[in-house]
């Protein structure tokens, strides 16, 4: 994972771009990294809410793409947990960065 340290400030959209890249990168995710990583990865810096709150940001802005479970019987609960849940039921499950 991307070394981030406990005492790190909150990072912000460009930073939050650059993690993706870089655990995209580490993982090997082919620029579709879940975002269970992404949590794990930032957990001590970013609530859940903050976190998705500056992805769905990231999303308006087109600078990523938010996508959808394929197939949920693939991943175990803590990985589908991890995903972000859509109003109309949509489990947005994976981060592309544009």
């Amino acid at each position: 994972t991307v070394p981030l340290s406990l005492t790190s400030p909150k990072p912000d959209r460009k930073k939050l771009v650059q993690t993706i890249q870089q655990l995209d990168t580490t993982l090997k995710t082919r620029n579709c990294l879940t975002l269970i990583y992404l949590r794990e990865a930032l957990q001590t810096l970013l609530t859940r809410e903050e976190l998705d709150d500056m992805l769905q940001a990231l999303h308006q802005n087109h600078r990523l793409q938010l996508n959808p479970v394929d197939n949920k019987s693939l991943y175990t609960d803590q990985q589908l947990n991890a995903g972000i849940c859509e109003k109309e039921g949509t489990l947005l499950f994976s981060v592309t960065v544009c």
